[in-house]
This record gives C-alpha cells, sequence and structure tokens, in this order.
C-alpha cells in the first residue's frame, strides 16, 4: 500500500504530460524504442528519492508495483538489469530533470494560509547544505573534499547546495549545487536570481549577508528580513557599529523607518539600501 501511495503521490506532481513537454523541449526523447524509455527513465530517477536506501532493481520493482495498481503499467513488462538502468540514466542526462524540477518546484501554501504568509508576503527561507555524494573520480574531480587532505578530510566528495523554501510547508522552490568549496553566497546569487520574486518575505541567516548581496536580493521586488553580523561597520557618530537607527522618512508619513550604515570601501560611510519598512502583522501577538 505504501508504493501504491508513494507513487500515487509521485506521477500526481509530476504527470506524464509534464514529463513528455521536459523531455521534448530538452530533446530528450529516444530515437528508438527501448526497453527503458525517457519517461520511464525519469520515474525511476525520482522513485529513487523514495527508496533511497535500495538498489536499482528493487526501486524498479516498486516503481513497477505501485504503477500497475493504478493501472498505469503493461503487466507483462520485464525488469531491466542493473547495467541497464545505469546506461538509461546516462543516455537520459541531468539537464532534463533540472528542468523538471524548475517546473513542478513552486510554491504549494494557498495564498493568504497563516502558517505560510505575514502581512500578504509568502515568507520564503534562504539556506545552505552539504551532501555527501558516491565516492568515484569524476564526483571527486567534480565536487571535491570538505577538510584537509590527510587530516580531516571527508570520507566521500561532497556537493554544496543553497536553497529557497517555502517556510509554512517545507517545500523547496529553488536549488543551485556546486563544489563543496564554492562559497554559499555564490550559489545563493543564483537562487536569488532564478527564484525570487515580489511578494515574497525573504528570512537568511548572517551567513548570506552581505551588501551585494542584499541588493541583488532587493532588486527582485521581494521584501527582505535578514540577520546581519554583529559589527557590520562604522555608524553615525555616537551609535555602536551595527546598530539599527530610527529615521524620520518624509515619504513615509512620520512613521519611523530603520536603516544601518557601513563603512565604504573608499572610507566614505553608505547605508545599506533603502531602508527597513516596518511590516504589519495582523495576528495577535503571543
Amino acid at each position: 500500500m505504501t508504493d501504491v501511495i508513494g507513487i500515487g503521490v509521485l506521477t500526481r506532481v509530476f504527470h506524464r504530460d509534464l514529463v513528455d513537454t521536459v523531455l521534448a523541449e530538452t530533446k530528450a526523447t529516444e530515437q528508438r524504442k527501448r526497453l527503458l524509455p525517457a519517461r520511464v527513465v525519469v520515474c525511476l530517477v525520482l522513485a529513487l528519492t523514495l527508496y533511497a536506501s535500495e538498489a536499482y532493481e528493487e526501486v524498479t520493482r516498486r516503481l513497477v508495483h505501485g504503477l500497475t495498481s493504478l493501472n498505469r503499467w503493461r503487466a507483462d513488462w520485464q525488469i531491466p538489469t542493473d547495467g541497464a538502468i545505469s546506461r538509461a540514466r546516462t543516455r537520459l542526462g541531468a539537464e532534463p530533470l533540472r528542468e523538471l524540477f524548475n517546473r513542478a518546484a513552486v510554491p504549494v501554501a494557498r495564498p493568504g494560509a497563516a502558517s505560510a504568509f505575514i502581512a500578504g508576503r509568502r515568507v520564503v527561507a534562504i539556506d545552505g547544505v552539504v551532501l555527501d555524494v558516491p565516492d568515484t573520480a569524476e564526483n571527486a574531480a567534480e565536487f571535491g573534499y570538505s577538510g584537509k587532505e590527510d587530516v580531516n578530510r571527508s570520507a566521500f566528495p561532497q556537493v554544496r547546495m543553497a536553497t529557497l523554501s517555502e517556510v509554512g510547508s517545507h517545500a523547496t522552490i529553488g536549488a543551485a549545487l556546486g563544489a563543496v568549496r564554492t562559497d554559499e553566497r555564490t550559489l545563493a546569487e543564483e537562487v536569488i536570481d532564478g527564484y525570487l520574486q515580489a511578494g515574497m518575505l525573504l528570512v537568511a541567516d548572517r551567513g548570506f549577508y552581505s551588501y551585494d548581496l542584499w541588493t541583488r536580493a532587493a532588486a527582485t521586488g521581494a521584501d527582505l528580513l535578514w540577520r546581519g553580523l554583529g559589527h557590520p561597520g562604522t555608524a553615525r557618530p555616537g551609535v555602536p557599529p551595527g546598530r539599527i537607527v530610527p529615521l524620520r522618512d518624509p515619504a513615509a508619513h512620520g512613521q519611523a523607518v530603520h536603516q544601518t550604515h557601513r563603512e565604504h570601501p573608499a572610507g566614505r560611510r553608505c547605508p545599506y539600501p533603502g531602508p527597513g519598512h516596518r511590516i504589519h502583522d495582523p495576528r495577535p501577538r503571543r
């Protein structure tokens, strides 16, 4: 039953029409009839995420069982060998899966849901993570190891990833991957450029704090709520470094807005881009 439920959800999110469209646009459709056509390989790769600890053939068996129970599979289809599956994945490549992610990974919370919105803005968060990948020469060359050789080097090659997630549902709606020694902010630039939109409120930890990255994120039209460094720079005379200073903005109808200052590389004091606008939250305080 669990196989049927898991595969059923998988095929509902990644509908065959969507898969076929992505395969056609990325020119990944097969040129001749195969036991493992491209659409089946895509479904198999997705199923591998549900059963990460299982071997290829066992995952294929579960996929076939689930699809057969849903009347979406031929009962006489033969399960291919591990070698055939590996070659089929190589033929498919990464581009169709990357495009499929971009089409399917979208916010899922309903507009206005109290757990996902604040003052009409969809709350999203950017974060970084490091993942182990199989210990092969290709992965080692592409992604590298963390730590120092012969001292504390990681046991496996590792991938660094920056993600954009919907806070209310924990759904990942954007991602960028790179070698483990890639700066997290570099990956964050790709995520911000590709997935951040107006109408979102982006939450970020102080590891992403920088003038340039803030400017980049603000240019998308999204609102920003970031944790800053303890001492971002030299503030006004008499104001401790890093302190948020209330200012009066005539355009804000007398309401206090907030702004911080940092030391410009050329020695001039430079305000962080734009005042931080006060966001009204209608929910009662606890």
